[in-house]
């Protein structure tokens, strides 16, 4: 018995020294206390306005946290979120607590930024066989210091018609895009197009459609960020399109005429990839549906489509693997924009109104200095198609993009990207025909 309460009366003395200590640490500010944001200030080298800098995070002054580290889980989302930006060659945060009187410490937080050049004139020139296509863009990333991108673009293409060998420009497109206008969980994008466009459909060597067309088109996309929930967005997407002045070359019925089209999309998304230098890391996935009524000039006809996928990437020392998964399905009509997700596949040979494409790629990095780093990156890329109504065919259904991209990168300058591209579809016969080449600067998050 006296064991027992010599017991009893430890416990008691060891609990009693459990609670003073508790006690001190938490009047010291060192553990378990709720911390209150006081200050968030911010030191700024360019011209990115401190207003658009106080949008992007989203912790904010009079904040309230239940502890130091879920204060310090957030900040550090804020800023990996600024970095991911590309456009600051410094992001660094400074975080000082101040012990209260009350029950809570405050947080003083100042983030330091430091622009990089947000301008850049490009051109980027691509083939896919028998035309070759040059892109021009102006682009700003940080306009007037919003962090929001305004792009001017335009496009053209030169190459010879496939069954007369004759010179033609296929295609040629003006454009502007202007995202990242945000309030508060709204973000908001527009997207202007005016464009000829040659649409052409190959089965094996055959070319079963041949005909060319204008086209207007405006979009605005708008999308909300639900707050408990990060990463994850909602997307509205009104758009309005006119076809017009058809040029048709080849006779064919299965040619789908939309002098006018009036559409919607919706789309929920998450995303949690991360930038590590000049690697990625994290995953995203996401459902797009668009719905659209059309018109021929005769007859009106509502058209729907579903979009979903997901990607990864991961870190493995030297070596970033990445992969995509999309899956395609139209419920009424046909695309003949599939390949566009396929690396090394001519665009006008994979068609249908249902696929399921793979992307896949391991960037490796080569070597690294003060000023620049080398990249490489192997890819392999499957798609499969099927259309209604018309039997499977494994020499026009299936296609492998085989091929390799040497990426430039410049640590002072994170939005650009200098890309060699090489790529060939493994399903035909003549490599030399097939092949697509690309080559220019991109300030695009690809794969």
């Amino acid at each position: 018995m006296t064991g027992l309460v010599r017991a009893a009366a430890a416990g008691i003395l060891l609990s009693l020294a459990c609670s003073l200590l508790g006690a001190q640490a938490g009047e010291d500010g060192k553990t378990g206390r709720p911390v209150i944001v006081a200050s968030l200030e911010f030191s700024i080298e360019g011209k990115t306005r401190e207003s658009a800098l106080r949008r992007e995070i989203k912790i904010d002054v009079g904040m309230r946290f239940e502890d130091r580290p879920e204060l310090e889980y957030s900040l550090d989302r804020d800023i990996q979120n600024l970095i991911n930006l590309r456009i600051f060659s410094k992001v660094e945060p400074t975080l000082e607590y101040v012990a209260g009187d009350g029950p809570t410490d405050e947080a003083h937080i100042l983030v330091t930024v430091a622009d990089t050049w947000s301008l850049f004139p490009f051109i980027m020139p691509s083939s896919e066989g028998s035309s070759t296509v040059f892109n021009l863009a102006i682009v700003d990333k940080n306009i007037v210091g919003s962090l929001t991108e305004l792009r001017l673009s335009g496009d053209f293409g030169i190459g010879t018609e496939p069954e007369t060998g004759q010179f033609e420009i296929p295609r040629w497109g003006l454009y502007l895009d202007w995202s990242g206008v945000t309030l508060n969980q709204w973000q908001f994008s527009t997207h202007v197009q005016q464009i000829y466009e040659t649409e052409r459909k190959f089965s094996g060597d055959v070319m079963i459609e041949d005909y060319s067309y204008y086209e207007t088109r405006f979009a605005v996309n708008i999308r909300y960020e639900f707050r408990f929930l990060r990463n994850l967005y909602y997307h509205i997407i009104p758009a309005v399109r006119g076809r017009y002045s058809y040029d048709v070359r080849r006779d064919s019925g299965d040619i789908e005429y939309e002098y006018f089209s009036l559409g919607l999309g919706q789309a929920l998304d998450y995303q949690r990839i991360d930038w590590e230098g000049f690697f990625r890391h994290g995953w995203a996935m996401g459902i797009l549906n668009f719905f659209w009524g059309s018109n021929n000039g005769t007859a009106g006809e509502l058209k729907t489509d579903f979009t979903a996928r997901i990607s990864g990437y991961g870190i493995w020392g030297p070596v970033n693997p990445n992969a995509r998964l999309l899956g395609y399905y139209a419920v009424n009509h046909e695309s003949t924009g599939i390949a566009e997700w396929l690396r090394g596949v001519r665009n006008n040979v994979m068609f249908g109104n249902r696929a399921l494409i793979l992307n896949t790629g391991l960037q490796f990095r080569l070597f690294r200095i003060s000023w620049l780093e080398a990249h490489l990156q192997p890819f392999f890329d499957a798609g499969i198609a099927a259309r209604d109504n018309e039997p499977f065919n494994w020499a026009d259904d299936i296609h492998l993009g085989l091929g390799s991209e040497l990426i430039l990168f410049f640590p002072t300058l994170p939005s650009v990207q200098i890309r060699g591209f090489v790529g060939f579809d493994l399903t035909v016969d003549d490599w030399s025909s097939q092949a697509k080449f690309e080559s220019g600067l991109s300030f695009n998050l690809f794969y």
